[in-house]
C-alpha cells in the first residue's frame, strides 16, 4: 500500500488518478478497498504538493531539498543511461 501511495505522487499519473476518483465519487463507498486506496492516493497528492500555500520560510527549504533530490536522481540516471523524466 505504501508504494501505491508513494507512486501516486508521480505527475505523469495525475489526469489517471484524479479522473478515477471522480469517477468513484457519485457512488463513493468507504467500505470498498479500491474506493480507499483512490482517496489515499488524492490525499497524498494534495499532501505532496502543498508546499505552494505555505509561508516562504517555511516552503523555501522544503523547496530545497526538492531540488536537491531532483538532481541527484538525474546523475545517477546520466551514469545509468537511463531516461530522464522532466518532471
Amino acid at each position: 500500500g505504501i508504494i501505491t501511495l508513494i507512486l501516486a505522487t508521480d505527475m505523469a499519473r495525475h489526469a489517471e488518478i484524479l479522473d478515477s476518483f471522480k469517477e468513484k465519487m457519485e457512488n463513493f463507498d468507504y467500505t470498498n478497498e479500491e474506493h480507499m486506496t483512490c482517496l489515499k492516493m488524492v490525499l497524498i497528492k494534495c499532501c505532496d504538493i502543498s508546499n505552494e500555500v505555505r509561508p516562504m520560510e517555511v516552503a523555501e527549504p522544503w523547496v530545497d531539498c526538492l531540488l536537491e533530490e531532483y538532481f541527484m536522481q538525474v546523475r545517477v540516471k546520466e551514469r545509468c543511461n537511463c531516461t530522464i523524466s522532466p518532471f
